[in-house]
């Protein structure tokens, strides 16, 4: 063994010894996975960020969806039947429109408003046929 190989072994102390390298030392320290880098928390950043727009989107269209069929069924029933439910027309659509927020007008048109607007009139499908009377038994059994 040479002097020099003697002197850097002895200044070497078990506090401020290293493993030898299996990676080229140039490249920077070995990636573990205790080490969390910039770029691995924008990846986590945008995977919460996509699954947020994906909601979003999803109760947008179901906003329009609900709003447009709450439409329909606001705009086919005759003025009629809304007067015998006591109810006025013009405010639900107005409502259902400019309020659609999460579809909140729509919903409360299609269990409340709705209803009414069946309760009144003679003439319903129950799923099966047209009757003139409403029946809690469900649908007819075949």
């Amino acid at each position: 063994m040479s002097v020099a190989a003697r002197k850097s072994q002895a200044g070497r102390t078990r506090r401020n010894a290293r493993p030898p390298l299996d990676h080229d030392p140039d490249a920077g320290p070995p990636y573990s996975v205790a080490t969390a880098t910039i770029a691995d928390d924008a990846g986590v950043g945008i995977g919460f960020f996509a699954i947020f727009l994906i909601i979003w989107f999803a109760i947008i269209i179901g906003s329009l969806v609900l709003m447009i069929v709450a439409l329909v069924d606001i705009a086919r029933r005759p003025d009629w039947q809304w007067k015998l439910a006591g109810q006025e027309k013009i405010p639900w659509p107005l409502l259902v429109i400019l309020v659609n927020l999460l579809a909140i007008p729509s919903l409360m048109y299609w269990f409340n408003i709705r209803k009414k607007l069946q309760a009144v009139d003679p003439d319903w499908w129950d799923g099966a046929q047209w009757t003139n009377h409403t029946s809690d038994a469900g649908p007819p059994s075949t």
